[in-house]
């Protein structure tokens, strides 16, 4: 008889290290809250395992009061409270049997962690006593695995899964049972926990002894719908059973067939063979008649070579003498002779129409005339000319590509100043940006300033100059930016950072240039005033009467000296807001001029082309002419040496050899 004998709890609730004894009737006893309940759910934990299969504290209440495995390992304090006596923990169920003379033990090892994570590790000792578990280690809980490997050590088992310590655990108890995915024992076990007085023999039955079954709707309509599948089937196997009757009756009729075909088919192939047997007789016989044709055809041809043979040897005989006579020697080589110099005289013949064709194409190539005697001077003369045509052609193509990207420059600033952006000195916009990078605001002059009068801009952007394109930093950030235009590596020339802290006495002076300005901001108009103060407007008449002084047409008289400002540097307003729409202008104006100069360069560069083409085709031509200007003289040499020879040929009596030529030929 198997009973539980012992049960230990380490880390369970208010329970830090407790063994109690249990025996065959045991009685738990006590005040609410002490415990009794915590040990009745620490076995049905130990037995069962599966956690959603157990409902803590149910021995205590008819409803769930809120126990967890994590609030029995740390130790919940008050079913309402969050706090909690225990940290991350281990906490030990072990339960120990004795029956059969032997004891084994089983149970849980369960790691607590403050984030609500537990980690369960079931094993089972199938023989040994609580004392010999290796829960402490110098009064210290073992971690888990140091756990499992000592209990491996005594013959323990650490199971893999929940399914595999129910199966060893009821094996153990001599309850098992194959084939079920939760023993029924075990869940006789969960509901008599919860057992309370019965006031229904009913209810009893159905809670406590009786297993829980769902009734299953869905697999008696499914059994149904098989069972009419099968009556379908069955019918379908009776028409199956008639059809295969009426295919063997059909089959006993098709081998009948099958036998007649075989006797008539055994009659035909006798009568073919008889047929066969007289094309052979037949064939036997034209035989025979195409051997005895045969033999008279070779006997033919022996008859034919043999005569073949006779003639061929009264060939030789004449060949031979035909060669041993003199006159035929003497005429043959004055023919081979004649041959070869008519083939000469027609390869000179085509080099004279090659000569011709060259000197009409080169002439039509220069067009001029060409000295055949002068071929060489004619080839030096061409050299220089082509020298000459590449260097205009080389530098109508550098002219081209500067117009195209004059072109395409002036295309990209039109569409910067239609976006509103005024195209300023690569400097003045590269000082700038260092400037914004370094968190300094700076601005262009020219942009801070308006013209009052049209009439003077001109002269105001001449006398102003690259003055236009100063940089205006506020004064409390003057010393940065003069730091960093000291040390920048690019050293931008060409557009100063004026020092506004030394111009507050600066004002306009009436008459001034000044005067035909507006500035945007106090800074900007201080150093208006320093800078064009000075200078007077006046006419052309009247400049000498100041010390310095500007009339509208850009005449100057400053320092004693009369000057006149640069037109282009006038031309270019950077000043006001027609500044722009002026600079387009001036843009597509000069777009105009450039398409036109693009067009006649273009042109003539293709004639340079074209030009430098004909002459490098004259040259080869002229190159090939010159080795083929004897041809003319060769072609007279040879011309006579074929009269020559033909009346040579026609001192020769030829009656003797002529007769045994006609022999051969017959032959």
């Amino acid at each position: 008889m198997l009973l539980l004998t012992r049960v230990r709890l380490i880390n369970w609730h208010f329970f830090t290290d407790t063994t109690i004894n249990v025996g065959q009737a045991t009685l738990l006893a006590g005040d609410n809250g002490s415990g009794k309940s915590t040990i009745i759910d620490a076995i049905q934990y130990a037995l069962v395992a599966y956690i959603n299969r157990i409902t803590f504290n149910a021995a205590a209440t008819d409803r769930r009061a809120g126990r967890t495995l994590e609030s029995y390992c740390r130790c919940k304090v008050g079913s309402e409270s969050l706090d909690y006596v225990r940290g991350d923990c281990i906490s030990h169920v072990a339960l120990e049997f004795r029956g059969d003379g032997r004891s084994f033990c089983a149970g849980v090892a369960v790691q607590a962690f403050r984030d609500g994570e537990t980690k369960e590790a079931q094993w089972v000792l199938e023989t040994g006593r609580l004392e010999d578990l290796p829960f402490l280690q110098d009064d210290a809980l073992l971690p888990v695995p140091r756990f499992k490997e000592l209990l491996r050590a005594q013959g323990g088992v650490p199971c893999a899964t929940k399914k595999d310590y129910s199966s060893r655990l009821t094996h153990l108890l001599h309850v098992h049972r194959r084939n079920a995915d939760f023993n029924p024992y075990l869940e006789a076990l969960v509901r008599s926990v919860n057992f309370t007085p019965f006031t229904s023999v009913h209810d009893f039955v159905c809670n406590y002894i009786l297993e829980e079954r769902a009734l299953d709707i869905s697999a008696m309509r499914e059994n149904l719908l098989n069972y009419r599948e099968a009556e379908r089937e069955a019918d379908a196997v009776q028409r199956r059973i008639d059809w295969l009757k009426r295919v063997v009756e059909s089959a006993d009729q098709v081998e009948r067939l099958a036998r007649q075909i075989i006797h008539q088919n055994y009659y035909k192939l006798r009568l073919e063979r008889e047929e066969t047997e007289s094309e052979i007789a037949a064939t036997r016989r034209a035989l025979a008649e195409a051997q005895s044709l045969r033999a008279r055809t070779a006997a033919a041809r022996d008859e034919r070579i043999e005569r073949r043979t006779r003639v061929d040897e009264q060939r030789q005989e004449l060949l031979f003498a035909l060669a041993q006579d003199a006159a035929h020697r003497d005429y043959e080589r004055l023919r081979r002779s004649r041959d070869e110099l008519n083939t000469r005289r027609e390869h000179e013949s085509g080099r004279v129409e090659r000569f011709v064709l060259l000197h009409r194409q080169v002439a039509e190539a220069l067009g001029r005339g060409v000295n055949a005697d002068t071929l060489g001077e004619e080839r030096t003369a061409l050299d220089h000319e082509r020298d000459t045509v590449a260097q205009e052609a080389a530098s109508l193509r550098v002219r081209e590509r500067e117009i195209t990207a004059e072109m395409n420059d002036l295309r990209d600033e039109a569409q910067d100043l239609e976006r509103g952006i005024q195209r300023y000195p690569s400097d003045a916009v590269m000082l700038r940006a260092a400037l914004a990078d370094r968190g300094i605001n700076a601005t262009h002059f020219a942009e801070l300033l308006e013209v009052v009068d049209p009439e003077w801009q001109f002269a105001a952007e001449g006398v102003l100059g690259p003055r236009r394109f100063d940089l205006l930093v506020n004064e409390d950030q003057f010393a940065a930016a003069v730091e960093l235009y000291r040390d920048h590596p690019a050293r931008p020339s060409g557009v100063g950072l004026p020092e506004l802290s030394r111009m507050h006495d600066a004002e306009v002076t009436p008459g001034s240039l000044a005067e035909v300005l507006e500035a945007a901001t106090p800074q900007s108009r201080r150093y208006l005033a320093w800078l064009l103060a000075d200078v007077v407007r006046t006419d052309a008449d009247h400049l000498r009467d100041h010390a310095d002084a500007v009339a509208r047409d850009g005449l100057r008289y400053t320092q004693k000296r009369f000057e006149r400002l640069d037109p282009e540097t006038c031309s270019r307003w950077f000043i006001g807001a027609g500044a722009k729409a002026r600079r387009l202008e001036q843009i597509h104006a000069r777009l105009a001029e450039l398409e036109t100069d693009l067009g006649g360069v273009r042109t003539a560069v293709g004639k340079a082309e074209a030009r430098a083409r004909a002459l490098r085709e004259a040259y080869d031509r002229l190159h090939e002419m010159e080795a083929i200007a004897d041809a003319s003289a060769r072609l007279e040499s040879l011309t006579a040496e074929i009269a020559e020879t033909e009346r040579l040929l026609a001192a020769i009596d030829t009656t003797g050899f002529e007769q045994l030529s006609l022999q051969i030929a017959a032959l």
